[in-house]
């Protein structure tokens, strides 16, 4: 998973946004099972993300595959057909890329 680091307290903006990354990650991570696809998947990340207003700073897929390699088939991006099978191995980590906060 990706990292968060604050040096010293949060601001507003930066617990508001870790909060909406989170819950689109725990989405994500209920929604996983046999048989859905890359796309499904990305697109339940995407639409919470989306429906708090930061789907322009989601500009990555949602996760890949993790094993031999750190990244590595399959994928869930908005691109991916790739049918999920039992004992797949995948990350899922939306985000929002913002450029550098400070207060």
């Amino acid at each position: 998973y990706d990292k968060n680091h604050c040096n010293g307290p949060a601001s507003d903006l930066q617990k508001k946004l870790y909060s909406i990354v989170l819950e689109a990650q725990k989405t994500g991570v209920a929604a996983v099972r046999a048989g859905i696809t890359g796309k499904e998947l990305d697109a339940i990340c995407r639409d919470y993300i989306k429906e708090h207003g930061y789907i322009k700073e989601f500009n990555h897929g949602t996760g890949h595959g993790l094993g031999l390699e750190i990244h590595e088939e399959p994928v869930a991006n908005t691109k991916s057909d790739t049918v999920f099978t039992e004992n797949m191995i995948i990350t899922v980590e939306p985000g929002i890329i913002l450029p550098v906060l400070s207060d």
